[in-house]
């Protein structure tokens, strides 16, 4: 049997996940959800970074070409491939109660086909101990809880959490732009704006941090193409492909920079396809042409 390259076997799984996930919700959300997992899991993983998740809706006539896979994964060794493959599945299952995440992965192996489950087994990836995990998360979450509880606070930080004002009897709809979900009611009133970001570094720290919930940095380091990009906020309006242009940024860099000013308050929404300079944002370019003019010879 021909061995397949990695850049297939990681677009075959990613697609099944994607196909899978997308009945729950929608195929959008499926693929901002899952994209969002790859950015977080590049801390872990720096190979993921040629890794891309466009909307999968846009691609009908060949579904494959929506996940953009850069050769270069073809020369990282299988068994990372395997194990990044098994974070995404299991921050994927997480997210589903014990019954449901059993069955996603029924429905994964059924999907993925004989063949590829084979293949996967090569790069270190069992299914069927990865279902047997599941049997036992929920129970595994339950102790690490008991853990912090009983942490003496020396190494914990806090954690803020949001109590809902509305129910899922509510939600009528949602919108989805710069890795936010809109939930809106059926007047269309805005009811919340879910960061997917925060959601997936949740997950992500609760599987690997053993079971301490760290809470994510408080402060931002602003890197040069995002001061620019504040500043041209500050000073003029400029549209999304005039700001790409101008700091000769691809799609994901600049969705990724818009993600961390979001993540941060330098930037807010104050619409579902609009954002403006937050107050930390005026703030930070404010203080920052202040000493730029300071130090002027």
């Amino acid at each position: 049997m021909i061995k397949k390259k990695n850049a297939d076997i990681l677009r075959r799984v990613l697609l099944t996940l994607i196909t899978i996930a997308g009945r729950r919700s929608s195929e959008t959300l499926a693929c901002a959800f899952i994209d969002a997992i790859i950015i977080t899991l590049t801390k872990k993983y720096d190979f993921l970074k040629n890794v891309e998740i466009k909307n999968i809706t846009y691609y009908e006539g060949a579904r494959e070409d929506a996940i953009f896979i850069s050769s270069a994964v073809n020369s990282v060794k299988v068994e990372k491939i395997g194990d990044a493959i098994e974070s995404v599945i299991r921050i994927l299952c997480m997210d589903l109660e014990e019954e449901t995440g059993l069955y996603f992965l029924k429905e994964f192996k059924s999907l993925i086909g004989d063949s590829d489950a084979i293949e996967l087994k090569r790069y270190g990836v069992d299914l069927e101990l990865l279902r047997l995990e599941q049997l036992h998360l929920h129970e595994q979450l339950e102790k690490r809880k008991a853990l912090v509880q009983h942490d003496d606070g020396s190494e914990m930080k806090e954690i803020h959490t949001n109590i809902l004002e509305y129910t899922w009897n509510q939600v009528a709809s949602f919108k989805y732009r710069n890795n936010v979900c809109f939930i809106y009611d059926k007047t269309g009133k805005l009811l919340d704006k879910l960061h997917l970001n925060q959601i997936i570094e949740y997950y992500v720290r609760t599987l690997t941090d053993f079971g301490r919930l760290v809470k994510k940095s408080d402060s931002h380091v602003v890197t040069e193409k995002e001061y620019q990009f504040l500043r041209m906020l500050y000073e003029r309006d400029i549209d999304e492909e005039s700001a790409k242009f101008l700091l000769e940024l691809t799609d994901v860099e600049f969705n990724h920079m818009i993600q961390q000013l979001l993540r941060y308050e330098y930037l807010q929404h104050i619409s579902d396809n609009e954002i403006k300079l937050a107050e930390n944002g005026i703030k930070y370019v404010k203080e920052k042409i202040l000493f730029e003019e300071a130090v002027k010879p």
